[in-house]
């Protein structure tokens, strides 16, 4: 399992984060874990933040979070714990508030 603390960035487009059993892919690049013993840590590269580290089966680690500004609401939750998401397996779901698409029925 992992343990994600994403840290946002407004850009042109969306970060991609999924993750099956200990390998972790961020944009299309797989990053295998299993490597990171119990207890132990390694230091991140590219988009993960920091170090990366493994507690009883649970890696902990900063990623990088680039959001596209352009679809985005301007104001963000400034409460950090929107951004710490656990993840098993599969996609995460984005913390980052998306604009609200208006349509003007005008006849």
């Amino acid at each position: 399992m992992f343990e994600i603390t994403l840290s946002p960035q407004a850009g042109t487009s969306n970060t991609q984060i999924s993750a099956v059993d200990s390998v972790l892919t961020i944009d299309g690049v797989e990053v295998d874990f299993s490597v990171v013993e119990d207890g132990g840590s390694a230091q991140g590269s590219d988009k993960i933040i920091g170090t990366v580290r493994n507690f009883d089966g649970v890696y902990y680690l900063t990623v990088l979070y680039q959001y596209d500004m352009n679809t985005a609401e301007l104001q963000q939750s400034a409460d950090q714990l929107d951004y710490i998401v656990q993840l098993v397996s599969g996609e995460i779901e984005s913390p980052i508030v998306q604009k609200t698409e208006v349509t003007n029925d005008v006849e």
